[in-house]
């Protein structure tokens, strides 16, 4: 039943970010092929981006390694949706919402315990992380 409600509000919120993708200034829609590079950056049709307010263990630690596995398995070489911001003077690579068959990966990640929120603000996410910190998060 908590996996039925992260995926619900994943959906709402992807067709939210969509949909607010066009209506706000510096936020814009991508489709293409996912490649995996790791465990919070895809490049989405050749061009790099960054999960937006999110962030895990990088680089080759057991943690880090574990997350791109994931991400692996969920994404790559398939055809995924996001909702980007070039508003990202640290990498100088946009920062995406990304969706695949109708739920939010960063969600997913926060759900497994894989990632934390970078940004306070991040409501929808916030939301999802306390689930996860408090016990009563998925364990799909």
């Amino acid at each position: 039943m908590k996996y039925l409600l992260v995926v619900v509000l994943a959906v709402i919120f992807v067709q939210t970010c969509t949909t607010r993708a066009h209506a706000l200034d510096g936020w814009y829609t991508m489709q293409g092929v996912a490649d995996v590079r790791d465990g919070d950056g895809v490049d989405i049709g050749g061009v790099s981006v960054d999960l937006y307010g999110l962030n895990s263990p990088g680089g080759f630690t057991s943690e880090g390694i574990k997350v791109t596995d994931y991400l692996v398995e969920l994404l790559q070489g398939r055809q995924v949706q996001a909702s980007c911001t070039d508003n990202a003077a640290a990498t100088l690579r946009p920062r995406c919402f990304i969706a695949i068959d109708g739920f939010d990966i960063g969600l997913r990640l926060i759900d497994k315990g894989m990632a934390e929120i970078r940004f306070p603000t991040m409501s929808i996410y916030l939301a999802a992380y306390r689930n996860v910190i408090s016990g009563t998060g998925s364990s799909n």
